[in-house]
């Protein structure tokens, strides 16, 4: 052989290994050492390897008598009638090891005939004698090595009696043999079609022992406890549990099986497992658990989201009846209704009915592996449910008799309660009578001392002795602490009014010259030259404006002192471009404009300059470093709103942000009242004369120890009011755009600023404000304040005569604005003040935090560069797993792939066989109306 191989072609000597590899059954994982192994060490392996294959494998050459060497040989063997135990099991321990160790031809040649053997067998020894055990357990082994392969992975599960034969040693009387058949049903549900074949060899020889589907399952769980916690049996139980209820493509009937294992009695025995569990189990209870809850929130999304508990009544109620209310299922599930309220109101009967309806439900609901079914005909077995309900009534009946007994014994401890709490208060109401009498005891005594005490003042009192006088005046410091200044103290300012002055005044000077401009002008200014000119000549007016027209007045009349808009601040889609007001001018306007609003000689009267006024301030106590208007506030917010704290109390409020203690008012006066940064940095200085201070600087040198003092204050200050202040501005702004909109697209309205730009520019006319195009809106509320001559009428009102007789289709144009009214009572430069304020608190928070979190930048840039690394190193090590999951078993690959049960019961254990992303989604079509 050495010969031949030193003259085979090195292509052909690699072709020769790669065949020897697949022969061998390795995975890949293990045929890449050995592809980097030199050539002689590749050599050597191929003579092996074909030496190996001419001989019966190595301590088996021999099996008594008789020798075995091929599949053949093992299969004529087993087929011998009436073996000992002995030596049948002597054979299957040969034949699992010959599986184990010969190449995959071998294998393939034992085939289907050497399969049905081994079924055989094991269908025949499937009893409760412990004598057949072994042989169960060997054969089970055989089957799990046939099957580490496609092809014997195949021909089991296409084989009709293979499973049901398997699931028939779910036995948790035989742990070894269990466990097992668990290593083969496991895997089984985890390729296609292969989870339908597992249930329905569970279903019938369920069926056959007239037992509970799981029960043998679940069984196995507590079964497999051996006296320190959990072994291999629990851990095996569970892993075919997920792996039924997680290959289940439909969510109704996942939930379905998931439930009957509940009520099987997995529910009662998870609390214990998680209590004491090793971390497979553990690996197996938090799948559990997952799946569970990711079901849920599927079921909720599939109801439009709606967070619905389906252990409530009232919630499955109402989705059901929100599917199908106007639909044609509507009136049977109403006669469904119906027919309930006919039970029998029998505490004792009611539930065997629900129990039988139950069952029948589920039969038809989650027929089969979640299909439809057959309409036209179907069959519900009712045999088993009535005797379960049989069977619970009896078991109802004695818990009724303890619950009786039970009952008694409670009513007798209730009488006894009774008794005792009657004397109870006996004994408290004696008590409180010695209380009594112990009290009357010690008033008496207090009495007859105070006589004692007066009659001994009833004796005459010498006269005073010399040096004794009337009691001194208070003194200074007792006297109430001085008003705080007032705020009109300082230096004079000039008059900002034509009010007279008060009273004790100084009276102002004799007005100013030049101050005899028929204009009014603004208190204090001096009046400019008067030079007025008209609408420049030639400069061309823009957007196709024309010059206004000059109108001719009899005699002066008061002015419209609007604020006009020129020509060159409006755009293309002023309202002012389209008006036409010289249109509604009409002889009659014009004569009652010239006859009411003829101006007056109006006698001017001097007004007065406000002088300064003199306050004799109080003396106040010197302080340390406050003076005394702050310490005065601090002393008030004090004994005020803060009487019930101590300053140590407060600090501590102020560190924890305590938002009971330090409401928003608080909050404003702090900020109001305390101290500056400078001045908190020399309290810190005066600590040790604390007991020297004031009590406004000892409160002051209490927080002084308050690092960024004012800023935590105004954050937690914007923090508290910043929901009010929204909610106070946003209803104003909400109402002031909404007016702006219906003023903007009022028709009415604007032909009555027509109106009023005619009026004005009538009576403006020799003014610097004629001839406008436009008017800012503030002047329309100045209307009622130009009277007429003879100070009867307003401007307004005469507008609003002129509209009532010339325009009546004008005067409901209120009904066009809706929100004025709510808009009118707005303050615009509360509303913009409030928004700066905001805007700033915020960008000064901002700044806080920038500085507070600047020596944290490092750390979390290395927290959030390791959370990256580890989380790519975690999706590529999902991806490798989900191409190693891929590559498990490909059932329709016409190549045959090698450690097929070993990949698939590692999957099992590790729980990376229980994706959702192998789970296909089925697509729901949604109902009408939903």
């Amino acid at each position: 052989m050495a010969q031949s191989m030193e003259g085979i072609p090195e292509h052909e000597k690699e072709a020769m290994f790669e065949k020897m590899l697949d022969e061998m059954n390795l995975s890949e994982e293990k045929k890449a050492p050995l592809r980097r192994r030199s050539k002689e060490y590749k050599e050597k392996m191929l003579l092996g390897f074909t030496t190996a294959i001419t001989m019966p494998p190595i301590g088996l050459k021999k099996l008594k008598d008789h020798k075995m060497e091929q599949p053949e040989d093992y299969i004529f063997d087993l087929s011998a009638p009436n073996p000992s135990l002995d030596r049948l099991t002597q054979i299957i321990r040969s034949l699992r090891v010959a599986l184990t160790s010969n190449p995959l031809t071998w294998v393939h040649a034992f085939g289907p005939t050497g399969l049905e053997r081994i079924l055989s067998i094991l269908d025949s020894y499937n009893k409760n004698d412990s004598e057949h055990n072994r042989i169960q357990k060997e054969c089970l082994r055989c089957l799990q090595k046939f099957m580490n392969n496609t092809v014997g992975f195949k021909q089991v599960l296409n084989q009709d009696r293979a499973l049901s034969i398997i699931a028939e040693c779910l036995n948790p009387a035989k742990k070894g043999v269990m466990l097992e058949a668990v290593k083969i049903l496991a895997p089984l549900c985890l390729v296609p079609e292969g989870h339908s074949k597992v249930l329905e060899a569970i279903t019938i020889t369920a069926e056959k022992s007239q037992r509970q589907r799981f029960l043998l399952i679940v069984e196995g769980i507590s079964k497999g406890y051996e006296g320190s916690g959990y072994g291999s049996l629990t851990l095996g139980c569970l892993q075919l549990i997920n792996a039924i209820i997680s290959k289940a493509h439909d969510l109704e009937y996942r939930m379905h099986l998931r439930n009957e294992f509940l009520r099987t009695g997995l529910d009662k025995m998870l609390q214990r497992l998680e209590n004491d569990s090793t971390q497979d189990l553990m690996i197996q209870l938090e799948y559990f658990k997952s799946d569970k809850d990711e079901d849920y929130y599927e079921l909720v999304h599939k109801f439009d989201n709606v967070f619905i508990d389906i252990q409530e009544l009232d919630d499955c109620y109402d989705v059901i009846k929100n599917l199908v209310k106007n639909t044609p299922s509507e009136n049977h599930f109403l006669s469904i209704m119906q027919h309930l309220m006919f039970i029998r109101d029998d505490m004792d009967i009611r539930p065997a009915y629900f129990k039988l309806i139950d069952g029948c439900v589920s039969q038809i609901v989650l027929h089969k592996d979640g299909v439809d079914p057959d309409f036209r005909q179907f069959l519900v077995d009712t045999d088993l449910l009535l005797e379960t309900i049989t069977e619970k009534e009896d078991s109802l009946l004695e818990l009724e008799i303890k619950i009786n007994g039970l009952r008694k014994k409670v009513e007798d401890s209730e009488t006894k309660r009774h008794e005792i709490s009657a004397r109870l208060e006996e004994s408290m109401e004696t008590n409180l009578n010695l209380q009594k009498l112990l009290k009357e005891a010690e008033d008496s005594i207090e009495n007859i001392l105070l006589q004692n005490q007066v009659s001994l003042l009833h004796k005459p009192i010498p006269p005073p002795m010399s040096g004794i006088g009337p009691a001194p005046p208070p003194m200074p410091e007792m006297g109430p602490p001085p008003p705080p200044p007032m705020s009109g103290i300082g230096p004079p300012s000039p008059p900002m009014s034509a009010s007279p002055p008060m009273s004790g005044m100084v009276p102002p000077p004799p007005p100013m010259s030049g101050m005899g401009s028929p204009l009014p002008l603004m208190p204090g200014m001096v009046p400019p030259p008067i030079v007025y000119t008209a609408v420049p000549k030639s400069v061309e007016l823009p957007y196709g404006l024309k010059p206004k027209r000059k109108w001719d007045v009899e005699a002066p009349t008061k002015r419209a002192n609007w604020k006009t808009i020129t020509p060159e601040k409006m755009t293309d889609k002023s309202f002012w471009i389209q008006v036409k007001e010289e249109e509604l001018a009409s002889p009659e306007i014009l004569k009652g404009l010239s006859d009411k609003f003829t101006t007056k000689s109006v006698i001017k009267k001097t007004t007065s300059i406000e002088g300064p006024s003199t306050i004799s301030t109080k003396k106040i106590k010197e302080l340390k470093i406050l003076d005394g208007k702050s310490a005065q506030n601090i002393s008030i917010l004090l004994g005020g709103l803060l009487k019930q704290y101590t300053y140590e109390d407060i600090k501590r409020s102020i560190l924890r942000c305590d938002e009971s203690v330090l409401t928003s008012s608080i909050l404003q006066l702090l900020l109001s009242y305390l101290p500056s940064d400078d001045q908190l940095k020399k309290f810190q200085e005066i600590k040790p004369q604390y007991n020297e201070l004031t009590g406004a600087e000892q409160f002051s040198v209490t927080i002084s120890d308050i690092k960024r003092l004012q800023p935590r204050l105004k954050s937690l200050s914007f923090k508290m009011q910043f929901n009010e202040t929204i909610n106070e501005v946003k209803p104003a702004v909400v109402a002031a755009i909404a007016a702006c909109e219906e003023i903007k697209e009022s028709k009415k309205f604007a032909k009555i600023l027509e109106l009023v730009l005619l009026v004005g520019n009538y009576m403006n006319t020799g003014s610097r404000n004629a001839q406008a195009f436009g008017f800012e809106i503030s002047f329309l509320p100045k209307l009622a304040n130009t009277k007429d001559s003879e100070n009867k009428m307003t401007l307004l009102n005469y507008l609003a005569s002129t509209i009532e007789s010339k325009f009546p289709d004008l005067i409901s144009f209120d009904e066009e604005l809706g929100h004025v009214d709510s808009a009118c009572k707005i303050s615009v430069e509360n509303i913009q003040k409030t928004l700066m304020q905001i805007a700033f608190v915020e960008s000064y928070i901002q700044c806080v935090l920038k500085q507070q979190q600047a020596h944290k930048d490092n750390l979390q840039i290395r927290e959030a560069e390791d959370r990256a690394r580890k989380a790519k190193e975690l999706k590529e090590k999902a991806e490798k797993e989900r191409e190693a999951k891929k590559m498990l078993v490909d059932m329709n690959s016409t190549k045959t792939q090698e450690g097929v049960m070993d990949s698939l019961l590692e999957a099992l254990q590790t729980g990376s066989a229980f994706t959702r992303e192998q789970r296909p989604k089925r697509t729901r079509a949604k109902p009408k109306g939903r």
